[in-house]
């Protein structure tokens, strides 16, 4: 047997001593004295390590939700603000809660004098029912389609193509429309119909001045040779020839 206390002041080390010694009066180490307090300690930060690790992830999310979410309404706010279509916000009831510069420019009004009224305002007497209709099926949450005439501040009317949707706006019910002007579309769908007169008038000329005399001329003949056979005329080979060279030209002309 061996004391812990004298080998310590012999400063004699414990690999030293002979096989199958056993030292008595040794002093619990700091972590053998404490072992359950450290261990307790540990355990509770350790805790408290993967909560702080926990909110961190957590608040990293959070921020990348935030700024993609600040991403997303960005680019909302630019397409509503520099789109040249009308774009209006309005509450279930109808009225409008915001509109784009489009709306106020192409219809003569300004932003207060929109904001707070009906949409119906925008609208001719006549169309007012009808856009009523589809608006109420977007309340219900539907998605609608309707062309219409907008009605301008100096009572101008303006084809428009309603588009009516559901939205959530700051968690209340609404609906986004969105009008496309139609005036440059039909435009060019009456340009495209006054062409295509005109190349059927052209068409029709065509016919009446190219065709219609070769028409003519071989009807001519062929009422000569009727004349002809029903005098018992003899018929030339002049006159099958004329024929033959009408029809060949007719042909060519077709």
């Amino acid at each position: 047997l061996f004391d812990d206390v004298q080998l310590k002041r012999w400063k004699i080390k414990e690999v030293a001593l002979p096989a199958g010694c056993r030292i008595i009066g040794r002093q619990p180490s700091f972590f053998e004295k404490n072992k359950m307090i450290l261990l307790i300690g540990g355990l509770i930060a350790s805790v408290e390590l993967a909560i702080i690790t926990l909110l961190l992830i957590n608040r990293a999310g959070r921020i990348r939700a935030q700024r993609k979410l600040q991403a997303s309404e960005s680019r909302y706010r630019n397409l509503f603000e520099t789109s040249e279509d009308l774009f209006m916000i309005m509450d279930r009831q109808g009225r409008l809660l915001h509109v784009n510069p489009a709306t106020c420019r192409l219809l003569g009004y300004t932003p207060d004098e929109l904001v707070g009224k009906p949409q119906s305002c925008l609208l001719a007497s006549n169309e007012r029912m009808r856009v009523g209709a589809q608006f109420r099926l977007a309340v219900e949450g539907g998605r609608t389609v309707i062309e219409s005439c907008c009605l301008a501040q100096d009572g101008e009317k303006m084809p428009v193509e309603f588009l009516f949707q559901p939205f959530d706006l700051d968690g209340k019910a609404a609906v986004v429309c969105s009008a496309r002007n139609l005036s440059e579309r039909i435009k060019i769908q009456r340009l495209t119909q006054e062409i295509s007169e005109r190349e059927r008038h052209a068409l029709g000329y065509d016919i009446h001045d190219g065709l219609g005399q070769y028409l003519t001329a071989l009807r001519f003949q062929c009422h000569r040779l009727e004349q002809r056979l029903a005098g018992q005329q003899s018929v030339g080979a002049d006159d099958l020839s004329k024929l033959t060279e009408l029809t060949s030209e007719l042909a060519f002309e077709i």
